[in-house]
């Protein structure tokens, strides 16, 4: 049957509803536990549900969904980030005495739009899933009331965001006009022989998806956004939406071919290296720990477009293993700075001060994320750029590869610094009681990705075909 195919985000979507239905009938002192236990239980259940269709290709419902390998992978990976996710989420929302419900609701509703983009072989499809997650999205960047720079993340992200959706929208109205079809496999017959609004309307739809990148020139919002919204879900707009569309893009720009093809990947290559360079140039003035990781993922997303600049087996290969050790190494992080804020340590730079000494092993694994994300062996993050060097090189692009190398280098320099403040410069810490177990099983899981993948990266390869 064909809703056998669509298991996984029917779970998700009974998840959201049982979070709420229970809610109403809870007490008070036990909600929170109540929301994240079922929560948990539905991202279990969605693991086991996307489990189940490992090896299975299919089209299913008219041509709106597709199942393989390579959806099946991403949604693996979204189903084990969303637990993450949980364990990040569950100490701060009883500090910021957050309604656990409503959190846990607009949360799992993203990773329902993710899953449904995910599996998109359908533009209407596709958009269905953007928007599913954009409104998730901007609830969740305002979601503290009472916080100004919440409020103000919302409304920048939801103005710039409804612009985005509305290019994108008429760049899917524009070529289901010309085309009369929404399939990506026809729609890529057209394009090899792309005129007129047909290269008006892929213009439209590709940059309404880089504005979900925060690819540079469309990462204006991405700053306020993340530095606004509530710690954890800047970790999720880090790794989230971000990789569902490198996902989408992957399996789109695979069907690509032509002469239209090769000016599309002039674009990319611009776009990519534009965000590599003006992502890291940016953050190198940052104070604000959630800003300086905002300019990051823009200078990540860059590395990331590289493998589709390129369009080989090897560099959709490095992709997979650089997405993985990207997610690590950014929760990880986030991990930290959540432990940091809730001893009152603020979101500054300067609130590292002393990490090293006062928790040594947050220290050592701060040390672990932050080679990971700058491209230093034995990390899972260098094995990543290593990937992406090769496959640059083999395909002849030395001036690209010269390019990542040297924004690897730049990126040491703001860094370093969150090392230098947690292990060179002395701070004041008052530790506080409380619960950091959740916070250390993420950090913990993290380490262990980016170690095992700096050994042997292969493993992340061998789990996927890919769409090409």
């Amino acid at each position: 049957m064909e809703y056998r195919l669509l298991l996984p985000e029917l779970v998700l979507a009974v998840g959201i509803l049982a979070i709420i239905l229970v809610d109403l009938w809870t007490a008070v002192e036990r909600k929170r536990w109540t929301a994240f236990g079922l929560a948990a239980l539905t991202f279990g259940a969605y693991l086991i549900a996307v489990t189940s269709l490992v090896g299975v290709k299919e089209v299913a419902f008219a041509g709106h969904l597709l199942v393989d390998d390579w959806s099946t992978f991403f949604k693996l990976f979204f189903g084990i980030t969303g637990l993450l996710m949980l364990l990040l989420s569950f100490e701060y929302v009883k500090e910021r005495a957050l309604p656990p419900a409503e959190f846990l609701a607009l949360l799992i509703g993203a990773y329902l739009g993710i899953s449904i983009l995910l599996g998109s072989e359908n533009l209407l499809t596709l958009y269905i899933g953007l928007e599913l997650i954009s409104l998730t999205s901007y609830l969740l960047a305002a979601f503290l009331r009472q916080d100004p720079l919440s409020t103000e993340a919302g409304l920048k992200y939801f103005l710039l965001g409804s612009i985005a959706s509305a290019a994108l929208l008429c760049g899917i109205s524009f070529l289901y006009g010309v085309t009369g079809s929404l399939s990506l496999i026809v729609l890529a017959q057209h394009l090899a022989v792309a005129q007129g609004m047909v290269v008006t309307g892929t213009i439209l739809l590709l940059s309404g998806l880089l504005f979900k990148l925060a690819a540079v020139p469309f990462q204006v919002w991405a700053p306020d956004a993340l530095q606004g919204a509530p710690t954890p879900i800047t970790a999720f707009f880090s790794v989230g939406a971000k990789v569902a569309v490198l996902a989408f893009f992957g399996r789109f720009l695979a069907l690509f071919a032509g002469e239209f093809a090769q000016e599309i990947n002039y674009y990319f290559l611009l776009i990519a290296i534009a965000s590599m360079t003006i992502g890291n140039l940016a953050a190198l003035r940052q104070t604000n720990l959630k800003r300086l990781m905002a300019y990051s993922s823009i200078a990540h997303v860059g590395y990331l477009l590289v493998a589709f600049v390129l369009g080989t087996p090897a560099a959709y290969a490095a992709l997979q293993v650089y997405v993985a050790v990207y997610a690590a190494a950014n929760l990880g992080i986030f991990a930290i700075i959540l432990w940091a804020e809730s001893q009152g340590r603020g979101l500054e730079i300067q609130g590292f001060q002393g990490l090293g000494r006062v928790q040594p092993l947050f220290g050592l694994a701060l040390g672990v994320f932050v080679f990971s994300l700058v491209g230093i062996p034995p990390t899972g993050g260098f094995m990543g750029k290593l990937l992406l060097f090769m496959a640059s090189v083999e395909e002849a692009h030395y001036l690209l590869a010269v390019i990542m190398v040297l924004n690897g280098v730049l990126s040491v320099a703001y860094y370093y610094r969150m090392l230098r403040s947690a292990f060179f410069e002395e701070g004041e810490w008052n530790l506080q009681e409380g619960d950091g177990h959740a916070l250390g099983a993420v950090v913990l899981v993290a380490v262990v990705v980016i170690l095992f993948t700096g050994v042997w990266p292969g493993w992340l390869q061998g789990l996927t075909s890919l769409p090409m």
